[in-house]
């Protein structure tokens, strides 16, 4: 077994000098339109954002919450915000991920599972990463592996991309993407799927990401196609480790959370900090998330994310039944609600508009200059700018 590890398991770190050294893929000309779609406000900024960079941690909040349920907001809410996360009720924690992190693990391994019951060398053929979340460098890294082209390529790690843009109806495009996993699995030898929502337009909205992939996860698993294949997920739409759980929890094997770095960057730039304070602080983006995820990893118990992922540990607060089983099985439907065409007009409903996001522009410049406004706090400065310029 030593000998098979050894001559066929890369860990991806190895293949990286020092991450975050490149920024090209963290710069966006239309930011503010992405922001303002994905719902990154000057609120999210100031107090998620802000404190993983400065931290390394998730930001510590009250334990009240007195905003509406996503069901019956009538705001732009994310599509994680209808998931509530499953604890174990009992006095005590059942897992510490401070003082008993030595004994819990983020590793994953990407590439095709195989059958169990065989023991043969192909089944040491695998990619790991010490997190779920991946940075440009970690995601490069992989790709190269999977490209014909790239020296490193295997055909085991043979990967395709997929948009989650779509212009006609949510459940047909839901449908048609689908369909294009399946048969890129089963007749191209695909083994790591790769979804991606860098396509946004104003007639291109995107498919939820948890949606989709728990749609395809569901589906690769009725045709009996899911132990070939490792999903792979590069979206704006994790921007704190519920979001990133949230995945996980349905079939994700590994995250780029892409906006979420470039956010990270646009605030350090504007702080003119030095390439050394900005790469610390997207490093410090990137432990905030794998941090979290053990946090919410130890709410029930479990040590390692490979057991958490794919447990479905949500319940799931204002969806219809039906899309509920369809993409979120073994999930309990607690309050049933909204169907695929509620969500699709939701969607719709928002607009990259240039117009708006000039707006949320510069709300964010108040946010992120502490002098702004001296006698108002910088949530409620930010709030003021938004309302003034609404007038």
């Amino acid at each position: 077994y030593n000998q098979w590890l050894t001559e066929h398991t890369y860990y991806l770190q190895e293949f990286i000098e020092r991450q975050f050294e490149d920024l090209s893929d963290y710069r966006y000309s239309d930011l503010e339109r992405l922001q303002r779609y994905h719902n990154i406000t000057s609120e999210v900024v100031d107090l998620v954002i802000r404190p993983m960079m400065e931290q390394g941690k998730e930001p510590v909040g009250s334990m009240g919450d007195d905003t509406p349920l996503a069901c019956f907001s009538q705001s732009q809410r994310n599509f994680s915000d209808f998931f509530k996360q499953k604890f174990a009720q009992v006095t005590n924690p059942p897992i510490d991920p401070l003082r008993e992190k030595a004994v819990m693990s983020t590793t994953i391994g990407l590439g095709e599972i195989g059958n169990p019951l065989v023991e043969d060398r192909d089944r040491a053929r695998r990619l790991k990463s010490i997190s779920p979340i991946l940075s440009r460098d970690i995601f490069d890294a992989l790709l190269s592996f999977g490209d014909p082209e790239r020296p490193r390529y295997e055909p085991c790690y043979l990967y395709a991309t997929f948009s989650t843009g779509f212009s006609g109806s949510l459940r047909e495009a839901l449908e048609t993407l689908t369909e294009k996993v399946i048969d890129a699995v089963k007749n191209e030898h695909v083994r790591i799927v790769i979804l991606d929502d860098r396509c946004l337009s104003e007639q291109q909205p995107l498919i939820p990401m948890a949606m989709a992939i728990g749609y395809i996860n569901q589906r690769l698993l009725a045709t009996g196609q899911r132990q070939h294949v490792s999903l792979v997920a590069c979206t704006a739409e994790v921007l704190e480790p519920h979001s990133a759980c949230v995945l996980l929890g349905y079939g994700t094997m590994a995250i780029y959370p892409w906006l979420l770095y470039s956010t990270g960057l646009q605030l350090c730039e504007k702080q003119q900090k030095s390439a050394r304070e900005i790469r610390v602080a997207l490093q410090n983006i990137y432990n905030a998330l794998s941090k979290g995820i053990l946090k919410v990893m130890s709410k029930m118990g479990i040590s390692a994310v490979s057991s958490y992922r794919n447990a479905a540990l949500f319940d799931l607060i204002g969806l219809d039944r039906q899309l509920v089983e369809e993409c979120f099985h073994s999930s309990a439907a607690l309050l049933p609600g909204l169907g695929y065409a509620d969500i699709e007009k939701r969607i719709r409903r928002c607009k990259p508009e240039r117009s708006i996001c000039a707006s949320a522009r510069w709300s964010m410049d108040a946010a992120c200059n502490s002098s702004a406004m001296p006698s108002i706090s910088k949530s409620r400065s930010a709030a003021y700018l938004l309302k003034r310029l609404s007038r």
